[in-house]
Formats: C-alpha cells, structure tokens, sequence
C-alpha cells in the first residue's frame, strides 16, 4: 500500500504508523481480533551464544522498550 501496489489494506497499527502516505480510516475494535503479541526467546543453542544472550537482555532492557514503545508497540516484562 504505501509503496503503490494496493488502494488499501489491513495492516497492524505499528506498520501504519510508519506508513508516510498511507491515512488510516478504520480501527478494527479490539475485541474484535486475538491479542497480537510478539514473544521472544532464547532457544537452547542460542543460550551457548554470548551475542544471543546479550541481545535478549538488551530486548527486555528500558533502551528497547523506549524504541519499541516509540513505533507503537506496548511492551510487557
């Protein structure tokens, strides 16, 4: 949509967000649609990967939220 290649779409809220020529006409209520919720993890090889780890921590860190809540995303601890 914001490139030219549909009228429209349904699209998350955060996508829309950074859409510059795109103009949101619809919310979809929420109890209307499942929670959207992105989880994160550490899988079991990554928990022997010092980058991995400290890229987890830093994802449940005040900096990452700070981000992650400036481009629409709420965030749970």
């Amino acid at each position: 949509m914001a490139i030219g290649e549909a009228d429209g779409a349904f699209v998350y809220a955060t996508d829309a967000l950074l859409a510059k020529k795109a103009k949101v006409i619809l919310h979809v209520p929420e109890e209307l649609h499942d929670r959207i919720v992105y989880p994160m993890a550490v899988t079991a090889s990554g928990l022997k990967n010092a980058a991995a780890k400290e890229f987890a921590a830093y994802l449940s860190g005040p900096e990452a939220k700070a981000v992650l809540e400036k481009y629409g995303f709420e965030v749970e601890n």
